[in-house]
C-alpha cells in the first residue's frame, strides 16, 4: 500500500488502477461541465448565482473524488454510526435534490402565472384594437 499526503492529511491508498481511471474520467468529466458552465455563462444564458453555485458544486463533487477520506472524516464528525462518507454524501445529495425540485416547481408557478398575465394584457389590447377598429368603420 501506497500513503499519500493530500492537503495536510494522509491516508493509505489502496485504489486499483480502474479506481483511478474511474477518478480521471469523472474529473475529465467535471471539467467538461464547468467549461460548458462557462460558456453558458458568456452567452448570457445563466446568471452569476447559478453559475457560481454549478461551478462550485462540480468542484467539489471532484474534490471527493479526489479524496475520499476526507468525506469519511467528515461524516464521523457529522455523527454517521456507520462512518462513511458516501452515506453522508448521499444524505446531502437527497436534500439537495428535493431542494432544486421545489425551486423549479415554484419558478415555474411564477412563470406560469407571468405567461397567464401577460396572455390577458395581449387580449385586452387586442379587443380594444378591434373595438376601437369597429367603431371607426361604423361611422
Amino acid at each position: 500500500m501506497m500513503r499519500f499526503e493530500s492537503c495536510g492529511s494522509s491516508y493509505e491508498e489502496g485504489y486499483s488502477v480502474n479506481t483511478m481511471i474511474a477518478q480521471l474520467i469523472y474529473i475529465l468529466f467535471v471539467l467538461v461541465i464547468e467549461y460548458v458552465i462557462y460558456i453558458e455563462y458568456t452567452k448570457k444564458k445563466s446568471s452569476t448565482s447559478a453559475m457560481l453555485f454549478w461551478v462550485t458544486f462540480w468542484a467539489l463533487s471532484a474534490l471527493v473524488i479526489l479524496i475520499p477520506k476526507a468525506i469519511d472524516s467528515l461524516a464521523s464528525l457529522v455523527g454517521l454510526q456507520s462512518q462513511k462518507g458516501i452515506d453522508l454524501l448521499l444524505d446531502v445529495a437527497v436534500v439537495a435534490i428535493f431542494y432544486l425540485i421545489w425551486k423549479l416547481f415554484t419558478r415555474l408557478e411564477r412563470m406560469e402565472r407571468s405567461i397567464t398575465s401577460l396572455t390577458r394584457t395581449i387580449a385586452y389590447v387586442q379587443r380594444d384594437k378591434e373595438d376601437s377598429d369597429t367603431h371607426r368603420h361604423v361611422q
